[in-house]
């Protein structure tokens, strides 16, 4: 039995301890070439932002803008907003607008805001390579 470590044990039985003078027995195999890394198209998914330039008295003017490094200004048929009604920690309403880069969101009588009420507005683009940017706002209306 040839041992390649002093004291490594192989096949139950303890492989003989070799001196200075007689070297261990090393076992070299070439060292495999790298490969090169093939080319990784990674999609950047694109910037959106959102802007609310003011609040006049119950309407909300809401704009949103998106751009992707491949394509450029992203087209209105890629935008999805979604608003959300919140009173404390929970959902009581949600809306939808597809199709638009901007909207108006009008709060009627019958939605008088409580103290504890707030929007959040999300806007999402999607790409023609599937990324999809991402942005929101808090809106505290009544502090």
């Amino acid at each position: 039995m040839v041992s390649l470590l002093p004291g490594l044990v192989l096949n139950g039985k303890e492989s003989i301890h070799r001196s200075s003078q007689n070297p261990v027995p090393l076992i070299t195999s070439p060292r495999p070439e790298p490969s090169k890394p093939l080319p990784i198209h990674k999609d950047k998914k694109p910037a959106v932002w959102i802007f609310i330039p003011d609040v006049k008295d119950k309407r909300i003017e809401v704009f949103g803008y998106g751009e992707d490094e491949e394509e450029g200004s992203m087209p209105n048929q890629w935008y999805c907003w979604e608003i959300e009604l919140h009173h404390r920690k929970k959902i009581i309403q949600t809306k939808m607008v597809q199709g638009t880069k901007s909207f108006t969101l009008e709060i009627s009588r019958k939605e008088q805001l409580r103290h504890q009420d707030w929007y959040r507005v999300r806007l999402s683009i999607s790409d023609a390579s599937g990324g999809i940017g991402k942005d929101s706002v808090d809106l505290y209306l009544n502090r």
